[in-house]
């Protein structure tokens, strides 16, 4: 899979690892050095620690943000739109986390696609199919 496809199809799945490494950890860092620079020359919006480079970069990251988040929801074997909880503040955020950051997605082939772990799929199933 390609970067255009990883980022801008929601069609297929996407590991746990992938997720951390390929969209969280570089849209939170994106987000922290946006806000720094914000505080830095005062873009800020009154007592609101954001301004216009980080709106900016939330507008430009929520696309992948999206489409990413949902092949991580088709590795668990759920529809995207159990994204829509994400919308809940708190809670969302939370189920967010644990549901696309924690959980092991489906052992084997889904209704989604194959499984993007066949190695360790095999090792589970037993070392013949290796």
């Amino acid at each position: 899979m390609n970067w255009k496809e990883f980022y801008l199809l929601p069609e297929g799945r996407v590991t746990r690892g992938e997720w951390w490494q390929w969209l969280f950890l570089p849209t939170f860092g994106i987000t922290l050095v946006t806000i720094i620079l914000d505080n830095i020359f005062g873009w800020t919006f009154g007592y609101w620690p954001w301004g216009i480079l980080t709106m900016l970069a939330s507008w430009f990251l929520a696309y992948p943000t999206i489409f990413v988040s949902v092949k991580r929801l088709h590795d668990l074997n759920k529809t995207g739109w159990w994204y829509l909880f994400y919308v809940i503040p708190g809670a969302g955020w939370i189920w967010s986390f644990v549901e696309l950051g924690c959980l092991r997605g489906t052992v084997g082939a889904n209704r989604y696609g194959p499984d993007p772990l066949p190695y360790y799929t095999a090792m589970k199933a037993g070392p013949r199919n290796i």
